[in-house]
């Protein structure tokens, strides 16, 4: 019974798949997204923090927009 793949084909794409790996392109995208990884995990670690400047940044964004809400809705 064929299910129209051979030994050939399997070992087709993983030489393709080496040869993606080995490349330069492929290795900066790798960094890239690891990076961002990165980025991302510091900010969530940021984001837990009361004491961080950018949870005190939001917090003094929402003051504000609570202000300008209730002095304008009088108008």
């Amino acid at each position: 019974m064929s299910f129209g793949f051979a030994l050939g084909d399997f070992l087709a794409v993983g030489n393709l798949a080496w040869k993606l790996y080995r490349d330069q392109e492929f290795q900066l995208l790798v960094t890239e997204i690891s990076t961002l990884s990165n980025s991302l995990t510091i900010l969530q670690e940021e984001v837990k923090d009361p004491e961080s400047t950018l949870v005190q940044a939001v917090s003094s964004l929402s003051d504000c927009e609570y202000i300008i809400l209730n002095t304008f809705q009088d108008c």
